[in-house]
């Protein structure tokens, strides 16, 4: 049963699957899939928000990528005087539908780790 679970769980991390707590960054491409609760209104902004961020160490900078598109950055300058309530968003008005798959991917090798308690999509 236990490797069951294991096999079942590589599989869900490999396809990008909605990622349901935490989120670490480490010096790798991380791809996770976010979906917004409701239909989504087009005359409003999506924005792919992260919340809760904390930082180990040396970080860099990420981007953030809509397919093979940048949508952004996040920078998470200041957010280790923030003790865990730094907020960091990126506009993800291309997206289509309710789902989103984003890739986070670090610009330069980095040493330490980027904690984010949540990552959602949210209309503005």
């Amino acid at each position: 049963m236990r490797a069951f679970l294991a096999l079942l769980l590589i599989g869900c991390a490999m396809k990008g699957d909605a990622r349901p707590g935490p989120v670490e960054l480490k010096n790798a491409p991380v791809t996770l899939t976010v979906t917004l609760d409701h239909d989504r209104d087009a005359t409003r902004h999506l924005m792919l928000r992260m919340e809760g961020i904390s930082v180990d160490g040396d970080v860099a900078l990420w981007e953030v990528r809509l397919g093979n598109t940048v949508a952004g950055t996040l920078s998470t300058y200041g957010a280790a005087e923030q003790n865990g309530k730094y907020v960091a968003a990126v506009p993800l008005d291309r997206v289509r539908g309710r789902a989103a798959t984003v890739t986070f991917a670090p610009t330069a090798r980095a040493t330490g780790t980027i904690h984010i308690q949540r990552v959602r999509l949210v209309e503005e």
